[in-house]
């Protein structure tokens, strides 16, 4: 899940500071990985009852919070380029 949220903010980082004939190309090369990801998680959570998925997404979201520390540093790293 780290990797996944270094992806996520990484893409975030890109989109918010490329220009806007950049944007909809970034989205688009974002979609298959969101697909594929979503994918996994459902197959992943296929026999799960709604309080274990309820938890598995509480820890995913944890993950995000977790990794804001990336987060920040490499928005400072787009804002100084």
């Amino acid at each position: 899940m780290q990797l996944w949220a270094k992806i996520v903010y990484d893409y975030a980082c890109a989109y918010n500071f490329s220009k806007q004939k950049e944007k909809k190309s970034i989205l688009g090369s974002m979609t298959p990985l969101y697909y594929i990801r979503a994918a996994s998680f459902v197959k992943e959570a296929e026999y799960f009852d709604d309080e274990i998925a309820d938890a598995v997404m509480e820890g995913n979201a944890g993950v995000f919070e977790r990794m804001k520390g990336y987060l920040i540093k490499r928005w400072d790293y787009y804002k100084e380029k």
